[in-house]
């Protein structure tokens, strides 16, 4: 008994120390968000100069709908004109009328209701809040309650930050946008409730021209913790054109999604 109180005794302390190992670790590694410069002329410049390398106009007014594969989890249709998303992952599946509380709900060929479907359409909702904004957040650089500003780096370099006050899963998030060749980012930094490293530096690469001429970005790390990546994406003028022959699975349900 006595050993077996003194093991106990002992991973307990391996695992205090494992702790604040941990936590020295996310301190040593984390570093302050930077407050930047108010300088309207400056980032209106460099926040043009993001939109126009990732053809910003070609995403808002030409690309309608778009469907990729995020981190080899989830699925996602986006009916952009109709503001419609469908997102499955394992053997479920949810759709929704973005912005509203309206949605259907499957698992496997079924149609969940009730406490499962709200738990399956809350979990779609989040799966794309995250997942679009990784497809193309340059987007957003305008939405209501954006705050940017110019940050003057050890390097030389000039970038961008951009904290969202309002919306979203996490309001207060910040990224600082580095700059690379052709104004494409190389790299942002962040600063989010949801990573306990501040200023946690993660790639943007892979960048590709969809067939309506936007430009986003497939491939993100930060070694050796993140590879993340963005799988078949596709997108159209509208969803008829991105689907072909397939069929629309919103179809069925437009009532109920009240469209």
């Amino acid at each position: 008994m006595r050993g077996w109180k003194r093991w106990v005794g002992l991973s307990g302390l391996g695992l205090v120390l494992l702790g604040l190992l941990g936590f020295g670790w996310v301190l040593w590694a984390s570093e302050p968000r930077p407050r930047g410069i108010r300088d309207r002329e400056a980032v209106e410049a460099m926040a043009r100069r993001l939109e126009a390398a990732v053809n910003l106009p070609a995403w808002r007014d030409g690309t309608g709908a778009v469907r990729w594969t995020f981190a080899g989890r989830r699925t996602h249709l986006w009916d952009r004109e109709r503001g419609l998303v469908q997102v499955q992952w394992g053997d479920r599946r949810g759709l929704l009328r973005i912005g509203t509380s309206r949605g259907v709900a499957f698992r496997g060929d079924e149609r969940v209701r009730g406490p499962d479907a709200e738990a399956i359409l809350e979990q779609t909702y989040a799966a794309w809040v995250n997942d679009a904004f990784w497809l193309n957040p340059l987007a957003k650089l305008r939405d209501p309650g954006v705050e940017l500003r110019r940050v003057d780096l050890d390097s030389g370099e000039t970038g961008l930050l951009v904290r969202y006050t309002q919306g979203g899963l996490t309001p207060g998030d910040a990224y600082l946008w580095l700059f690379g060749e052709e104004d494409l980012p190389r790299a942002w930094k962040m600063w989010v409730s949801n990573v306990p490293v501040g200023g946690m530096e993660v790639t943007w690469e892979g960048w590709k021209t969809l067939s309506t001429g936007a430009v986003v970005s497939t491939r993100h790390e930060s070694p050796p913790v993140l590879t993340l990546e963005l799988k078949d994406v596709e997108a159209a003028p509208n969803l008829p054109t991105l689907l072909g022959d397939t069929e629309d699975p919103f179809a069925p349900w437009l009532e109920e999604l009240g469209v």
